[in-house]
């Protein structure tokens, strides 16, 4: 904890047991669903002038370095990883760890359930955060 919060951008909370949910729950979503979301927008990134994520003043499009540092990120966060909803039962060695594995997935495809209900209301639907495909 003292490590991320040496690292970590905002001041991080007290150690608490609540708050180290909260940490762990935001650094998964990040490796996650944040990278899923990241890799899903490669197309877009890989026009230098189309979406520049950075410009140099008088330029229209990226610098060069800019524009590899981009397209190296995005094409490695676009490449097919194993799905969060995967059976990782082998992982652990005992049985409560994996019941509070089970009740995680539940948890997720509860998650799943709501944001299908909600995409059915959308014209466009918004599928980066469904856990039916979040890789890990």
């Amino acid at each position: 904890y003292e490590r991320y919060d040496s690292v970590h951008p905002a001041q991080m909370p007290v150690l608490t047991c609540e708050n180290l949910i909260k940490v762990l729950a935001s650094s998964f979503h990040q490796a996650s669903a944040g990278h899923n979301h990241f890799g899903n927008i490669y197309h877009i990134s890989t026009d230098p002038c189309f979406a520049p994520t950075a410009l140099v003043p008088d330029d229209i499009c990226a610098p060069p370095s800019e524009a590899a540092t981009t397209a190296m990120i995005t094409g490695s966060t676009s490449l097919d990883m194993p799905k969060i909803l995967e059976d990782y039962g082998h992982m652990f060695e005992d049985t409560e760890s994996k019941d509070l594995w089970a009740d995680f997935k539940q948890g997720l495809l509860q998650v799943g359930a709501n944001i299908a209900a909600r995409n059915e209301k959308r014209e466009f639907p918004f599928r980066s955060f469904s856990p039916e495909i979040i890789e890990t």
